[in-house]
């Protein structure tokens, strides 16, 4: 059931409680989310932060998962928020922003305690919000990148495909990716062997165009997913980019001009051309632009094509 003294206590607040739609209906049985929903986003909009905290708070420790989950979501859109803050000056932006992200403090602890949640909805929304903070987020970000990390070998491929997306984002940026961590980095690469396509695919690609690294075995990682001709075409085509962009081309250039080929090619195979930077993939780009050009002028490819070739 949900926290009962969570909503008598909303009663308390007076005005809140007349605008607000009967209440006493959710005392009566299980939160449901169009309710709940529309309770949250009238205390938004009465600007009313005490009974959205005190809602939030209620849900989170609710022993339904989809009203932790939505917990879990009202944190996330609240953090997403600083990112609307105008800017009128420098200093006015920060003080502006510093002073949102303090109104935040109390939504920390509930997404430590999300992270390690016993579904996956609330985990993966909480991973999500740990990315999506933003230079807003950092000291969130370092206290609770443990937890991040356990994500990343969590029993559900849906929480640890959210981890890999999200995991370079709470670590400081170098000029070319972020700087991750020896035990960050660890995972990343135990995650391009993944059970899960998904996960492959996206540990492979975060690696080549978000991370700075010149540890020998993320080209190992990118070889190990090329010579095993990975079964799922994308994390494929990921580890032909990653070992393009290493100086790796070898193979990985005839394979990228194979698929060149393709009437089907997509523009992905494009990209690894253009990562190659080999005087044969470039030549197999002219051709391919050359063959849309006479067969299909309307084919969006070609425009891409076009443009990456300075027509």
């Amino acid at each position: 059931m949900p926290n009962k003294n969570v909503i008598q206590m909303l009663h308390t607040y007076g005005p809140i409680a007349i605008e607000l739609e009967s209440l006493t209906e959710l005392i009566d049985g299980p939160f449901k989310r169009d309710k709940v929903s529309r309770l949250l986003a009238k205390l938004a909009k009465l600007n009313d932060d005490t009974s959205l905290r005190l809602v939030v708070e209620g849900l989170s420790q609710d022993s339904y998962a989809y009203n932790r989950e939505l917990a879990a979501d009202t944190i996330r859109q609240l953090w997403l928020a600083w990112k609307f803050i105008p800017y009128e000056d420098e200093k006015t932006y920060h003080k502006s922003v510093k002073g949102y992200v303090t109104s935040l403090a109390w939504t920390v602890p509930i997404i430590e305690s999300l992270l390690t949640d016993s579904a996956v909805g609330p985990t993966e929304l909480a991973v999500m919000t740990m990315g999506e903070m933003g230079p807003a987020g950092i000291a969130t970000q370092r206290r609770l990148r443990p937890l991040v990390l356990r994500t990343m070998h969590h029993k559900s491929a849906d929480v640890r495909l959210q981890a890999v997306r999200n995991l370079h984002y709470i670590y400081p940026f170098g000029d070319d990716g972020a700087v991750l961590d020896g035990l960050a980095l660890e995972a990343m690469l135990v995650a391009t062997y993944d059970e899960n396509e998904k996960v492959r695919d996206w540990a492979i690609f975060t690696l080549h165009n978000d991370i700075q690294s010149t540890d020998e075995r993320v080209q190992r990682a990118y070889l190990d997913a090329f010579q095993r001709e990975d079964p799922d075409s994308d994390t494929y085509m990921e580890a032909v980019v990653g070992l393009a962009k290493t100086g790796m081309e070898g193979e990985a250039s005839e394979v990228i001009c194979k698929n060149l080929k393709r009437e089907d090619c997509g523009s992905g195979w494009i990209d690894a051309a253009v990562a190659s930077k080999t005087e044969k993939c470039h030549e197999a780009m002219e051709r391919m632009r050359t063959r849309l050009l006479n067969s299909d002028p309307d084919d969006a490819r070609l425009d891409y094509l076009s443009n990456l070739l300075g027509y």
